[in-house]
C-alpha cells in the first residue's frame, strides 16, 4: 500500500507542477511555447514516473499472491519499509529542504556542491574522489550550460558567481 501511496503522491505532485507551469507567461516573440517546454517535460516524466511506480507495485503483487497462499491479511504481502530506509528517505527529504532554502542566498554555485556531496558521501560511502569528481564536474558543466550558453539567471550568492 505504501508504494501504491507513493505513486498517487507523484501524480498528484506531477498534476499540481503542470498547472502550475501553465500559469507561466507566454513570451512574445519567438517560440509560443516559450520556457514552458524544458517544465512541461519534466512534468510529463514525473506522470510517467508514478504510472510505472504504480504498476511494478502491482505486478510485484500479484506475482506474490501466485507464488504464495492466500492470506487472511494483504498486508503480508506489501513489503515494509525498514526503519533505516526510513529515516534514509526523511534525512534526503530534510536535506533537499535545506538546499531549496539555501539556494538563493548561498548561491546556485555553491548550494549545489554541498547538497551534491552530502547526498553522494551517504549514498555512495567511502569513494571521495569519485564523488568529488561527480560534484564538481556535474555542478560546473550545470553552472556553465545554465548560466553562459542559455542565459539562465542564477543566484550568485555570497561567491559572487
Amino acid at each position: 500500500m505504501t508504494n501504491y501511496v507513493l505513486a498517487l503522491c507523484a501524480a498528484v505532485g506531477a498534476v499540481l507542477y503542470l498547472f502550475a507551469t501553465s500559469q507561466l507567461p507566454q513570451g512574445g516573440v519567438g517560440d509560443p511555447l516559450g520556457p514552458k517546454a524544458f517544465p512541461y517535460l519534466v512534468g510529463v516524466g514525473l506522470l510517467l514516473s508514478a504510472a510505472v511506480m504504480a504498476f511494478e507495485t502491482r505486478k510485484r503483487r500479484m506475482a506474490a499472491t501466485a507464488l504464495q497462499p492466500p492470506a487472511s491479511d494483504p498486508a503480508e504481502f506489501e513489503p515494509s519499509i525498514e526503519p533505516r530506509a526510513r529515516r534514509m528517505l526523511v534525512a534526503m527529504a530534510a536535506w533537499t529542504l535545506v538546499y531549496y532554502v539555501a539556494f538563493e542566498p548561498a548561491g546556485y554555485v555553491l548550494a549545489t556542491a554541498v547538497y551534491l556531496i552530502g547526498l553522494l558521501s551517504v549514498l555512495n560511502r567511502g569513494r571521495w574522489i569519485v564523488n568529488l569528481a561527480v560534484t564538481l564536474g556535474f555542478t560546473v558543466v550545470s553552472y556553465i550550460v545554465f548560466a553562459k550558453l542559455l542565459g539562465v539567471a542564477l543566484p550568485s550568492g555570497v561567491l559572487g558567481v
